[in-house]
């Protein structure tokens, strides 16, 4: 996993294809962001500061001279105090990225400065006959620099501003002792503070890594309320043209029907019940042959199968129909021929209209549309 210190413009950005890609306003959203975290930790991290600082000073007041303590004191609540200013002027003004590598660049020396005045206890501080009090010297040190692991895990640099030179300096110091417990010391703290960059290393990388996650979480949550947006005029619109369909099924005075593959009704519109007078119980799953008379039944069927093998592309043929009352009703359908087979199977029919004549016959014409029908 690779961390990147950089706030936008400082070097050209490169892109991953298996890894999502920020923007300029990503990046700079991302910057800010981490920015903010070093600053909200920050009260915290000094008040913790203080106290191990205070406790260093009275487990040394009998040991070291009493001004060169006072004076190491002063110096870090003088640059808590800064430090504290810096924060709060953080959070009232609440920084724009335009104004956010100022506030990076003022926390990095905040945290540089904090590192010298601890690492310089290796030489100002450094009991250098009591081995207990270097053991706890370098106890207040590893325990600072673990807790600047977690309060500076938004930015690597800004830990290894901290760590180092706090660390560097005692570990050289022990390694120049030359007692017997020196070098164990020395490399003890060695690859603690090793253990400490590692640590510090991952916890800034899954820090990067979540802002990333919620950048694009973000992101993604805009997208998909703007498709959101977008599917629900759909559906309005899907559910204007339903309710027009429904009202054009419902009061068309022409017979609209469906069937399936095996020329069975599957649907049937108030007007064939109507003009027909069964009810539509008694049609659906009947084949529509059925109500053809019985003496044009097979040349209407030999007719459509006609069409269907010499692939006619449209036809018109007239037929008659018994109603419930077994009067005769004349239909004329108009259709294209069906893809799936013979006998009219899926063929799509609409805009049945009657047609008066001498014979008092009535006539549909079933033009082509959306309801897949046979006769």
């Amino acid at each position: 996993m690779a961390v990147s210190q950089q706030f936008p413009g400082n070097h050209p950005s490169t892109t991953s294809v298996a890894e999502p890609t920020l923007n300029s306003a990503g990046e700079t959203s991302l910057a800010v962001q981490r920015v903010t975290l070093l600053y909200q930790a920050m009260p915290a991290a000094l008040i913790a500061g203080l106290g191990c600082a205070v406790a260093l000073v009275f487990v040394n007041w009998s040991v070291l001279p009493h001004d060169r303590l006072l004076a190491w004191l002063a110096y870090h609540l003088l640059l808590s105090l800064g430090r504290y200013g810096l924060a709060r002027s953080f959070t009232v003004t609440s920084p724009t990225p335009a104004t956010i590598r100022r506030w990076d660049r003022a926390f990095l020396a905040g945290t540089l400065l904090a590192g010298l005045g601890w690492g310089a206890t290796a030489f100002v501080l450094f009991p250098e006959s009591s081995p207990s009090h270097q053991v706890f010297l370098a106890f207040v040190l590893g325990g600072v620099s673990a807790g600047a692991s977690s309060t500076l895990a938004a930015r690597f640099d800004a830990f290894l501003s901290f760590a180092v030179p706090t660390l560097a300096p005692l570990i050289l110091r022990f390694f120049l002792l030359n007692h017997e417990q020196a070098l164990p010391m020395a490399i003890c703290t060695l690859l603690f503070s090793l253990l400490m960059v590692y640590t510090a290393y991952r916890t800034s990388n899954n820090v990067l890594e979540t802002l990333q996650l919620k950048y694009h979480n973000a992101q993604l949550v805009d997208q998909l309320s703007s498709q959101l947006e977008e599917g629900e005029q759909t559906a309005l619109l899907l559910n204007v043209h339903s309710e027009h369909y429904r009202f054009i099924m419902e009061y068309a005075q022409d017979i609209i029907y469906r069937t399936d593959r095996s020329g069975r009704f599957t649907f049937i519109n108030p007007a064939v019940i109507r003009l027909l007078g069964y009810h539509e119980t008694e049609m659906l799953g009947h084949r529509a042959l059925d109500l053809v008379n019985p003496n044009y039944r097979r040349s209407t069927e030999h007719f459509y199968i006609r069409q269907f093998l010499r692939k006619t592309p449209s036809t018109y043929y007239e037929f008659p129909l018994l109603t419930r009352t077994h009067q005769t009703l004349w239909v004329g359908q108009k259709r294209p021929v069906a893809a799936s087979g013979p006998g009219g199977h899926r063929i799509p029919s609409r805009d049945a209209r009657h047609l008066g004549s001498q014979r008092n016959r009535r006539s549909l014409a079933l033009q082509p549309g959306p309801i897949p029908g046979a006769v």
